[in-house]
């Protein structure tokens, strides 16, 4: 089901449950976003874990930018996608919102200490669900697509006043700030992609050294978040950039950060000690707060 009237390309949202009555339900409630989108169904846990995977017939599925998640399922229910998602490196930074229809299961939620942000009642509430959606296509997003289609001449200076100002945030804050700017990147047309991230290397060599290097080193950590598929475009595409900087302006740029032109580097790790306790993992990660 396709919800579509803009030329942004439409929110994936995967909607996992088995009730077919409630499938209508939502997905009429979803005609009224404020955003466009692109609804896949899965109707169960199983068929929703091969769609995320990829896997035979779903290979072409769409990587969801949001879960909505029934608990109460035949052959794998939503507690059990859960456990999946937050074990998979590619999966576990998916947002989920939890579609709860007894108070059984908010007792439950409640007794894993999830907190009520993270799920609602039936039928899914379309103010909390823009409200959602309005974080992952915000008026940020909406501004860096815009610049895939400009001339280099209005695009350097809006990066990099951009850049500047997300330079000074706290480390939590750009962050989240980049992370946006990387999805609006890769919601682009390949040469939208490319010429945007052309751009940026350009305004790296005219900011400041430090704030250069802040910047670059924000975007590298994030390209580690995204999905395998986006990553390897990233990488790609870095690669292939190379070739449009001089010699010494590709030195420039490697000295900033050595991962600009697509390597992608493994920090060695030390051993960790015996008396050294595992670091706990996250259930999955959720952006909009709660």
């Amino acid at each position: 089901m396709v919800v579509e009237d803009s030329d942004i390309r439409p929110v994936d949202v995967l909607l996992v449950e088995d009730n077919p009555a409630d499938v209508e339900l939502t997905e009429r409630i979803l005609r009224d976003s404020d955003h466009p989108l692109r609804i896949t169904v899965a109707e169960d846990g199983e068929v929703a874990m091969a769609m995320l995977r990829k896997v035979g017939e779903h290979s072409d599925t769409p990587t969801p930018d949001l879960v909505l998640l029934d608990l109460n399922m035949p052959r794998m229910n939503g507690y059990e996608v859960l456990q999946e998602m937050s074990q998979s490196q590619d999966l576990d930074r998916i947002p989920i919102l939890i579609l709860t229809s007894t108070q059984a299961e908010r007792d439950r939620l409640q007794f894993s200490n999830v907190s009520p942000g993270r799920y609602c009642t039936k039928p899914l509430p379309i103010t909390r669900f823009n409200d959602i959606l309005g974080w992952l296509r915000s008026e940020e997003y909406v501004a860096w697509s815009a610049l895939s289609t400009q001339p280099d001449q209005e695009r350097e200076p809006a990066i990099l006043e951009k850049f500047s100002e997300i330079a000074a945030l706290d480390d939590r804050e750009r962050s989240d700030r980049v992370a946006t700017l990387l999805r609006a990147e890769h919601d682009m047309q390949a040469d939208g992609i490319r010429g945007i991230m052309a751009t940026r290397l350009r305004v790296l060599l005219q900011m400041d050294e430090e704030a250069a290097k802040t910047i670059a080193n924000t975007y590298s950590t994030g390209v580690q978040l995204l999905s395998s598929e986006q990553a390897m475009l990233h990488v790609a595409i870095s690669q292939r950039l190379s070739e449009d900087f001089s010699e010494e302006d590709r030195g420039r740029l490697m000295a900033i950060d050595p991962r600009l032109f697509g390597a992608r580097p493994q920090p060695a790790r030390a051993p960790r000690q015996e008396s050294e306790p595992a670091a706990p993992r996250k259930r999955w990660w959720w952006p909009f707060g709660g």
